[in-house]
């Protein structure tokens, strides 16, 4: 808990713009949370949030910056050297070291800690099962997945936890079951992107283009500076082939390479 009511409120405003995922809100998030930060430079809470909202906002292709890549990895570094064992923290903070730090070793081992230390936090669990998606174990990735729907179908992640179940699908081929996840992932939330991939490329490898380019329309006009070049950037890059058939559908629907 901040020892600070100004850092708390900073934090809960942030929150909410973390939730409604758009560029625009993800902004908003970070200088909220840098302001956090400015007050309570320590605090487990604040710097999970940051570790999280940067990692987001490189992740999704963001018109993100040199600079953006170097405060992210600097703040999961600090955010790892005060977690004191905070399983939040260890989770975002090893997830943000796999996405743009490329540190697959230690994210990997962060989020290992952290599913042991709190096995029944939603966002841990998710977190884990998005750097095993990346870097580990597809298998182990499905299981906490599912996991993580059991924990809380309702919550206000779950189209978190669908689009990672959609990412496993895409991974196996299983393009018809990531498509039925993608689009209960899109019930949930308008306006995550990483559904709009899983959507696009799930149709174009089924050969259902003409709603794969319809899709991909949609996505450019949230997501206008989005390319192939700006979400290769923002990924881990440990296996390609996890992301192959995304990226790979994605260009027959239409999506530039830079």
């Amino acid at each position: 808990r901040p020892g600070s009511t100004d850092a708390y409120d900073l934090y809960l405003r942030a929150l909410a713009h973390i939730q409604a995922e758009s560029a625009n809100d993800n902004a908003q998030a970070i200088e909220l949370l840098r302001r956090g930060l400015a007050i309570e430079p320590n605090d487990r809470l604040l710097l999970a949030h940051m570790a999280w909202a940067l990692s987001h906002r490189i992740a999704m292709g963001w018109r993100t910056t040199a600079a953006d890549v170097e405060e992210c990895i600097a703040v999961a570094r600090h955010g790892v050297a005060h977690a004191d064992g905070d399983p939040l923290l260890l989770a975002h903070c090893g997830l943000a070291l796999i996405e743009v730090a490329k540190d697959y070793d230690l994210g990997m081992a962060l989020l290992r800690t952290a599913v042991e230390a709190n096995p029944n936090n939603l966002l841990v669990v998710t977190a884990a099962g998005v750097g095993h998606i990346h870097c580990g174990s597809v298998a182990e990735a499905l299981v906490l997945m599912e996991r993580a729907g059991r924990l809380s179908p309702r919550s206000p992640f779950a189209h978190i936890t669908l689009c990672g179940m959609a990412h496993v699908h895409m991974i196996l081929g299983n393009y018809e079951e990531a498509l039925d996840y993608a689009t209960r992932a899109l019930a949930i939330n308008l306006d995550y992107d990483p559904t709009y991939w899983m959507l696009i490329a799930a149709n174009a490898h089924l050969g259902n283009m003409d709603q794969a380019k319809r899709l991909l329309d949609h996505f450019r006009r949230i997501s206008p500076a989005v390319t192939i070049a700006s979400l290769r950037a923002g990924q881990p890059a440990k296996d390609p082939t996890r992301l192959a058939a995304i990226f790979e559908g994605m260009r027959m629907a239409g999506l530039p390479e830079s």
